[in-house]
């Protein structure tokens, strides 16, 4: 599974290298070979050597499988002083690394592990993707002109309206009723005008989510007379 196939409720945990016990240790000159324990999850050994060009021979060697994992020559690289080698934790839990030297110096060996991606299933649907509140039913006559109607109260405390879909036809047409459905912040949502009655209208939202402490009310922007017109409907959104 790649990192863009996550779930959206997975989370990549980072685990950072593992010190080897006995490292940092001194190589002496000329020959010098010592066994590792690989820590439980570890499956690849980092070897930093601090003289790496005056280091002939660098072995890593499965001490359970004898099977050769690095055998290299560091003197001949001219910048390179960080080696790697994978160890199959299965095979072998210990490793013997084995380094020829002309000079002393120190050798550090880290474990490297993985990433790990959790998958955490929320027991509640995120406010984009159900409702948690029941659906609500509205209904109104038209207000004067740059009058409001009450939809939905602005929940306080900080809270967001996270809106799913809205349903909504005019009972009773007049001439001249229209307006728009807008958070009680003054933030424009979705228009409407009373032209046929009983015509329905219906918009999904898809949870989009709403400022904070902010409801939702119809403002009327047609010049008929207040009460000219009946409109009725429900909602159904979120509460976070």
């Amino acid at each position: 599974m790649s990192t863009n196939d996550l779930p959206d409720w997975a989370t990549v945990v980072a685990r950072p290298d593992t010190i080897i016990s006995g490292s940092p240790t001194l190589y002496s000159p000329g020959g010098f070979s010592d066994t590792f324990t690989m820590p439980t999850g570890v499956h690849i050994l980092s070897i930093v050597l601090q003289d790496w060009p005056d280091v002939t021979g660098l072995l890593v060697q499965g001490a359970n499988t004898g099977v050769v994992y690095l055998n290299i020559n560091p003197s001949q690289s001219s910048y390179q002083h960080q080696y790697y080698a994978l160890i199959p934790s299965g095979a072998d839990t210990q490793v013997t690394v084995t380094v020829t030297a002309s000079v002393a110096g120190n050798m550090w060996l880290t474990g490297v592990s993985d990433t790990v991606a959790v998958a955490v299933l929320p027991q509640d649907p995120t406010p984009w993707q159900a409702p948690n509140q029941p659906p609500m039913k509205f209904g109104f006559t038209n207000p004067a002109t740059n009058g409001t109607a009450a939809v939905i109260a602005a929940p306080g405390l900080g809270k967001s309206i996270y809106l799913h879909t809205m349903l909504w036809y005019w009972v009773t047409v007049a001439a001249n009723v229209s307006g728009e459905f807008e958070q009680t912040s003054g933030t424009f949502i979705v228009p409407s005008y009373a032209v046929v009655a009983g015509q329905p209208y219906y918009v999904d939202f898809k949870g989009a989510k709403l400022a904070p402490d902010s409801g939702i009310q119809f403002l009327a922007t047609g010049t008929a007379a207040a009460g000219a017109a009946l409109l009725a409907g429900s909602v159904t959104y979120s509460v976070y």
